[in-house]
């Protein structure tokens, strides 16, 4: 690269060894290697403290099933399947502790995706996030300084965390998130106050979106990026009060993610010394592999408005703006179910065995169902198991809310359309 000194005189400037122009590459050395074991340590507790919170997520002998991304793929049998667990647990370890974790941290992104592929329910966003997150710090040899790569690697970083925010909170702006889901996150708290008081909270579901996308956007900038690592980390705080103990006590998966993605923001974008946000594009940009990353968390959840990709391969929990389903049995299939699947079965008012599809998950696996019809479908086809005729077992899935209406189109099933 050609600077030039006030003086008119040109001097080439190697980026390799420049090392203290923070304007050159973003970081310091020392300030970049801190960043990256800090963040390295960071999202491998979070990644251990979700497998101990949702175990039989990486399980396969459990009463919800597996949903393979093809029929031909035979479930891994037991202690396989234990093995596969212990061996993403080991491999944490390893990248927590080692000073090297390259191996480390491609061997894990490799397992999980191969484990993944035989169960989409893992398909969730905090260990999305995770997985993304540890293949950008794969791409860093940690064995040599290499000051360029590092800032590389922390840059590729911040756009998975901006991106998170802006389609997250892009995935909010609809009706159902403003009059369902945060009126329900924030009940444990407004619930008895009196209802001006709740309506009067329950308005600022309106801007919560809006405050989410900008918070993305202000990251990635230098004049708005410490007014927006505040309201970073009093948005997860405030997620952790509506969720944690204190409140709902619901989908534990989010409690660890939350805490991790403030530490994020911190390790990430606290300081001087880190870039804006069009250089920060740019140089992940560059990169082979910045730019399947980018792909990923940044450019194909725009096709999940147009169901053309996932919607939590998009950021959208605690959205709203995902399908829904209903799964009704009737009593002979009820009465065949295992024990541990009947005990969801409930009776509705309108006579109806419906099996609580979400309970369900939530209770076997820790987390909600991975909200896609190809998914709902195959649980109805493992419950056509248990029927005798192909009414006995009968599928709704709800589409996504519309915008402004929040109605849903329903598509319905039996076992023989299945």
């Amino acid at each position: 690269m050609r600077v030039t000194s006030g003086r008119g005189k040109g001097a080439v400037l190697d980026g390799r060894i420049g090392q203290g122009r923070a304007g050159m590459l973003g970081e310091s050395s020392m300030g970049a290697d801190r960043r990256l074991h800090l963040l390295k340590g960071t999202v491998g507790l979070a990644f251990l403290a979700s497998l101990a919170l949702t175990p039989n997520l990486w399980r396969s002998t459990r009463s919800y099933p597996l949903i393979p991304v093809s029929a031909h793929l035979p479930a891994i049998p037991s202690p396989w399947d234990l093995a596969g667990l212990i061996a993403l647990v080991v491999l944490l370890v390893a990248i927590i502790a080692m000073s090297w974790p390259q191996p480390g941290l491609v061997g894990l992104v490799a397992l999980v995706l191969v484990l993944s592929a035989w169960d989409q329910s893992r398909w969730q966003p905090p260990y999305f996030q995770y997985v993304a997150l540890l293949a950008a710090l794969g791409c860093y040899s940690w064995r040599r300084a290499d000051p360029v790569t590092a800032a590389w690697a922390l840059d590729a970083c911040r756009v998975i965390i901006a991106s998170t925010y802006v389609w997250g909170g892009l995935q909010k702006l609809n009706v159902t998130f403003v009059r369902q889901v945060f009126p329900w996150m924030i009940q444990p708290f407004v619930g008895s106050f009196p209802g001006v008081v709740r309506d009067a909270v329950a308005a600022v579901g309106l801007w919560a979106p809006f405050l989410e996308v900008g918070l993305g956007v202000a990251l990635l900038s230098s004049r708005y990026r410490r007014p927006a690592i505040v309201l970073a980390l009093s948005m997860h705080g405030f997620i952790l009060l509506c969720l944690g103990p204190l409140g709902h006590g619901w989908d534990r998966l989010v409690w660890p993610w939350n805490v991790a993605m403030a530490a994020s923001v911190l390790i990430l974008f606290g300081g001087r010394d880190v870039g804006t946000g069009l250089e920060t594009i740019r140089r992940v940009w560059g990169r082979p592999m910045g730019k399947l990353l980018m792909l990923l968390v940044a450019v194909l959840p725009a096709a999940s408005f147009a169901d053309r990709w996932d919607a939590y391969l998009s950021w959208t929990l605690y959205s709203g703006n995902v399908r829904a389903a209903e799964i009704s049995v009737s009593a002979a299939v009820r009465d065949a179910l295992p024990v541990d699947v009947g005990t969801f079965v409930r009776r509705k008012s309108t006579g109806e065995n419906e099996l609580d599809v979400l309970r369900w998950s939530m209770w076997d696996l820790g987390v909600e169902p991975y909200p896609e019809p190809r998914v709902y479908r195959t649980v109805a086809r493992w419950l056509c198991r248990y029927a005798s005729e192909p009414q006995d077992v009968r599928l709704v899935i709800w589409g996504k809310p519309g915008i402004l209406s929040g109605r849903r189109a329903p598509a319905r099933y039996e076992c023989s359309t299945l």
